[in-house]
């Protein structure tokens, strides 16, 4: 069971009424980077739009180098005031940062992450678009997130998202390296 969490946990909901209006104006920002939709089959079907990126193969020990990906600071701006309830909840290094669309009638299948980083941040998912169609299930439960809630996920266990909607899901995610973990050597 990683970090206490066998498949979620409730954090909080936070207001994201003017993130939803940014994000609902996106277009090119999906197609910026399209590496982990090449990396990782499960989410062939997805869209990403990296705010802050950090190597998956980091280990503690190593230099860290989080990357500034936002192509505007508005974009990290609105989302700050999650950041840092986050990090007052659970200290660490805050590693990646990103929005994940995925569109109307697609799926990511059942899969586990795995490698030393993804089995070792905490992964939290906000829903900024969704709709009442979109489930989530991590070892076998299922969710239906509702806009704005913050949930902690096991992502190490395995889970699955499918939107059965007429729009579009965006998450933002953010994974928080713990603080316990960075002091490791």
């Amino acid at each position: 069971m990683k970090n206490n969490v066998s498949s979620y946990r409730y954090i909080d909901t936070f207001d994201v009424s003017e993130i939803s209006k940014s994000v609902s104006r996106f277009d090119k920002e999906w197609a910026i980077d399209t590496s982990r939709q090449h990396m990782f089959k499960e989410h062939k079907d997805t869209y990403t739009y990296m705010i802050q990126n950090f190597p998956l193969t980091w280990t503690p020990g190593s230099e860290i180098n989080v990357e500034k990906k936002y192509v505007k600071e508005e974009h990290y701006l609105e989302i700050k005031h999650i950041i840092d309830s986050l990090l007052s909840i659970h200290p660490g290094l805050v590693a990646r940062v990103m929005y994940i669309k995925l569109p109307s009638k697609k799926n990511v299948p059942h899969h586990r992450d795995s490698g030393w980083y993804l089995s070792n941040v905490r992964r939290f998912h906000i829903p900024i678009l969704t709709n009442d169609k979109v489930s989530y299930t991590v070892n076998d439960e299922l969710k239906f997130m509702k806009v704005g809630e913050c949930w902690e996920i096991n992502n190490t266990a395995y889970h699955s998202v499918f939107n059965d909607g007429d729009t579009d899901r965006v998450h933002l995610v953010v994974d928080i390296i713990p603080e316990e973990v960075l002091n490791e050597n």
